[in-house]
């Protein structure tokens, strides 16, 4: 097993001054002075002193035994059937028509209704998106947009 590296005194005194600095900026967004502690809720910028009690430490190492243990074991979904049954897809019981594309549909492909007729599953959804997004149903709460070439929302006049 190769050693851990070890970081470079100027890689860590910069590191030190960048979080300092970001300590200094977060303190101004809060109106905090330099020597005023930060609210306990927020945090700091760098990084938070870990918990090395013994009893923290052993509650970490079984959190990750049993992450672990369930990672290995298969769970019963993924051996039996889903418990939630899908519903049935239908399928075209002889050759006809699509109604949205006008190819041929085959008997036993899924099939979708549009306008009332059979059409592939694929080119129903299709259709209907199309449908929806022509009469408007999809942008429903959206306003018209006033924009115009060469002037944007944000533009002033």
């Amino acid at each position: 097993m190769l050693p851990a590296p070890v970081a470079s005194k100027p890689l860590v005194s910069r590191r030190q001054a960048r979080r300092a600095e970001l300590d200094a900026a977060y303190r101004d967004q809060l109106n905090l002075a330099a020597d005023q502690p930060l609210p306990g809720a927020l945090g700091s910028t760098g990084t938070r002193p870990k918990d090395k009690s013994p009893a923290a430490r052993a509650a970490t190492r079984k959190r990750r035994q049993r992450a672990a243990r369930r990672r290995a074991e298969p769970s019963a979904t993924s051996t039996t059937k889903s418990a939630m049954p899908r519903a049935a897809v239908p399928k075209a019981t002889e050759p006809s028509t699509c109604s949205a594309c006008g190819r041929e549909v085959p008997a036993g492909t899924p099939i979708g209704q549009y306008l009332g007729q059979q059409a592939h599953r694929t080119c129903a959804r299709q259709r209907q998106a199309q449908d929806e997004i022509l009469r408007g149903t999809t942008f429903r709460g959206h306003q018209a947009s006033t924009w115009r070439r060469g002037r944007g929302p944000g533009s002033v006049a």
